[in-house]
């Protein structure tokens, strides 16, 4: 009877024990696909960041070129006012 016992016990353990190790292996599995994606998030971040730096730099070079015309003009009004 004890041997029984004993037997059914391991085999409860090992069919709970076999159930944590797959349970487990799936979490380690997204927790990698998890990091795998951040990466990419991270990545695509950068990437965006260089891009918003390039137009902003942009912007503010047509900025100044708009504000040298705007000068022209105004000098070409006061010349014409003359």
């Amino acid at each position: 009877m004890n041997e029984d016992f004993y037997n059914g016990v391991h085999s409860e353990l090992a069919s709970e024990i076999g159930q944590k190790a797959v349970i487990i292996a799936t979490l380690q599995t997204q927790v990698k696909s998890y990091r795998e994606y951040t990466q990419k998030l991270e990545e695509e971040k950068q990437e965006l960041q260089k891009a918003k730096d390039e137009l902003q730099a942009e912007f503010e070079e047509l900025q100044k070129e708009k504000e040298e015309l705007q000068n022209q003009l105004n000098e070409l009004k006061v010349e014409g006012a003359e």
